[in-house]
């Protein structure tokens, strides 16, 4: 569950969840000290803050690009042995594949000639300003043999703020396989344009106070419902008082779902019809009489159809539907 952490997940896809260190220590156990693994693991799973870090630091030079391409290229060599050639390609960050794949065919152990060639190309790539770029697609290379598949088991959405950043991140990704969870299935709805799936999507958002992921992540305007809100909510918090709208508006979406089909009976969940405005209670279908923290309704007319959204009401789902549908 990942439920829209961006940060964790973000990590623990970059360290490939300790998988790479295992193998920076099996291959440089004895010729790298701790602290130089530590860093070198930094550089393969945050190559280019890294490399941003280090050259503000005085620390890049020439000959620090090419002892980290061969390193980077040794461990890649350790890693791929497994996979066939196809796979492989498969792997390889396009843009660069033909050099890639040209340097793990390298065997400079062999005879000097291929330790010749061998040097000649990292010292090339380097002189040529590609030190940086290569550095990155070998990290990448890296990441995707170390995680040949990743298996996700939902929910995406939900509490967190930035699901959308974690979707676009395993769409960079070539081996994924996905689970769907309940609010996976919730978003999925309102992306196709349900009303009372739209309703839920605010509801929780804000519930969990990460409208980042509607405003910023999808572009989804709030405004109109919180100006709503706050007139018939004056005295409530803004956030507080936009939830309260956009849950009424939710539970009349739900009767008039349930009401539309009684092939679901769910008809206990209809519960704003069964309010006593007067004593400020609800009767369950039990029987059972729950008093209420508050009876103050005002978008229902206790008086006409309780499941009936209000002018205003339809306007605020009308606009929330169009930009889910954009």
């Amino acid at each position: 569950d990942l439920h829209g952490a961006y940060d964790s997940f973000f990590h623990i896809l970059n360290n490939c969840s300790g998988v790479i260190k295992e193998k920076v220590d099996y291959c440089f156990e004895t010729r790298m000290t701790v602290e130089e693994r530590a860093e070198f693991c930094t550089l393969i799973y945050y190559p280019r803050e890294k490399m941003e870090q280090l050259t503000a630091e005085g620390k890049t030079s020439p000959l620090w690009y090419q002892q980290n391409l061969a390193n980077l290229l040794e461990l890649t060599k350790l890693m791929s042995w497994k996979f066939p050639a196809s796979k492989m390609r498969n792997y390889i960050p396009k843009r660069y594949e033909s050099v890639i794949v040209e340097l793990l065919s390298t065997r400079p152990e062999h005879d000097e000639a291929q330790l010749s060639y061998y040097r000649q190309l990292i010292e090339t790539i380097v002189e040529i300003g590609g030190g940086a770029d290569y550095i990155e697609a070998f990290s990448t290379l890296v990441k995707r043999l170390s995680v040949e598949r990743i298996h996700i088991v939902g929910d995406f959405y939900d509490r967190g703020d930035r699901p959308d950043g974690i979707l676009d991140l395993l769409m960079e990704h070539p081996s994924v396989d996905i689970q769907w969870g309940n609010h996976d299935v919730l978003w999925m709805g309102a992306a196709l344009g349900s009303e009372v799936c739209i309703a839920a999507v605010i509801r929780n958002s804000l519930r969990y106070r990460n409208t980042d992921v509607l405003e910023r992540g999808y572009g989804i305007s709030l405004r109109p419902l919180t100006t709503f809100a706050s007139r018939i909510y004056p005295d409530a918090n803004p956030i507080k008082a936009a939830e309260r709208a956009v849950t009424m508006m939710m539970f009349k979406l739900e009767g008039a779902l349930i009401r539309r089909n009684p092939d679901f009976q769910m008809e206990d969940r209809l519960l704003l019809d069964k309010i006593n405005f007067d004593l400020s209670c609800v009767t369950l279908g039990s029987g059972r009489r729950v008093e209420l923290d508050s009876a103050y309704f005002p978008t229902i007319d206790d008086h006409a159809d309780c499941w009936a959204l209000t002018e205003d009401e339809e306007n605020i789902i009308a606009d929330l539907r169009s930009y889910f549908l954009e």
